[in-house]
């Protein structure tokens, strides 16, 4: 048996992990992190009441992409944001730092989204399905859809996801948009290793003049 609420499992899952630890050794004392799951439970099964057969018109449309480096994203009224991942979310799994620069998309263009059922468009198919089924196996990423939905809640946002191609001109902008004003560069010797392995000449555009190196591939503007 299962709830009709999306991502159940995800919300659930210290409070399934402690009833299991306990064997049906009689009665479970929750911890805080089970209880306020419990918590949220009862809040989103208020809110919506279970999982709508047929997505919601939506009144807005967005488009977010997150590259190495940093992420983008822009609105159907042309209202862009961008900004770059700090030096420790460097090197994270590509579906772990598309779900941080969408939080942080959807952040900054709060002002327009607030209240809105809202069409997010990516072109990470991980990422789009993650946010579906309310995560994963990956601990890390039900942390980061837990955040995202926190957000949306807070900003009173519907949000229906879909995946699309990147070769559409506005997941290409959105693309373009997590590149721009790149603090990031290659180190020389990366550079030289992979034009001597591969014969590929590697470059990131808008890099800046002072660096520190950072785990051990990449370099960053103070």
């Amino acid at each position: 048996m299962s709830l009709g609420e999306p991502g159940v499992k995800t919300w659930c899952r210290s409070l399934f992990t402690q009833i299991v630890a306990t064997e049906g050794r009689g009665r479970v004392t929750l911890s805080p992190e089970p209880v306020e799951e419990l918590d949220i439970l009862i809040v989103l099964l208020d809110l919506s009441e279970g999982s709508p057969l047929v997505s919601p018109v939506h009144d807005m449309e967005i488009w977010v992409d997150s590259g190495e480096v940093g992420w983008g994203g822009h609105t159907m009224d042309n209202i862009s944001v961008s900004s770059q991942f700090k030096a420790n979310r460097i090197g994270t799994s590509s579906t772990t730092r598309e779900l941080r620069g969408l939080c942080m998309a959807i952040s900054a263009m709060s002002g327009h989204l607030k209240g809105k059922v809202v069409r997010l468009n990516m072109d990470s198919m991980c990422s789009v399905r993650n946010i579906i089924k309310g995560g994963g196996p990956v601990r890390l990423l039900c942390a980061l859809v837990k955040a995202l939905w926190q957000l949306c809640k807070q900003l009173d946002i519907q949000l229906v996801p879909r995946w699309q191609r990147r070769s559409g001109v506005d997941m290409q902008k959105a693309d373009d948009l997590s590149k721009v004003g790149t603090l990031w560069e290659m180190l020389p010797s990366f550079k030289a290793r992979v034009l001597e392995q591969h014969g590929v000449l590697v470059s990131m555009p808008g890099s800046g003049r002072r660096h520190v190196q950072v785990r051990g591939l990449l370099t960053w503007q103070r």
